[in-house]
């Protein structure tokens, strides 16, 4: 955490701003953001992904499976959640930090795909390139083997265990 940031919410303030955005945002579902606050992500993408899964029910969705909620429940369960996740269409992917997104850290070389026929697709190498390890139904299944694809990872902000 740099010199200026502040310190992570505590799950009580960060209630306490949701229930202000909902104040303020009646018929808008928005979370907030801290940057560098690994739980906040994980906590905002498990409060969201049960909204996202209602969106995909609709067939008129598209190639979407409505799973996201139980994946991020089974990540969560697992060194993974170590990383920053974040979304893409159907995928979920991790990096080594919120400063991915300014060209400073690095994607992790694994990630998990949902389609509305497959289930979760695990994938090897970086976001939206890489090749499938393994398709499941099972997101306990998907969690644990991308955790393994993971497990050797040293981004260059971490020595090597």
């Amino acid at each position: 955490m740099g010199e200026d940031a502040e310190p992570p919410w505590t799950p009580e303030q960060r209630a306490a701003i949701i229930a202000e955005l909902r104040r303020k945002f009646p018929d808008q579902q928005l979370y907030p953001i801290q940057r560098g606050n690994l739980y906040n992500e994980w906590q905002n993408l498990a409060d969201s992904a049960p909204m996202h899964d209602a969106h995909c029910q609709d067939p008129r969705q598209g190639w979407v499976r409505p799973n996201l909620a139980a994946l991020v429940a089974a990540i969560r369960r697992t060194q993974v959640s170590r990383f920053y996740p974040f979304t893409g269409h159907e995928y979920l992917c991790f990096a080594d930090g919120p400063g991915v997104w300014d060209g400073k850290g690095e994607l992790a070389p694994a990630y998990i795909g949902r389609t509305r026929s497959e289930g979760y697709l695990v994938y090897q190498g970086e976001p939206y390139g890489g090749h499938c390890t393994l398709t499941t139904h099972d997101p306990d299944e998907a969690a644990a083997d991308v955790e393994r694809l993971l497990a050797g990872w040293a981004w260059s902000g971490q020595d090597a265990s």
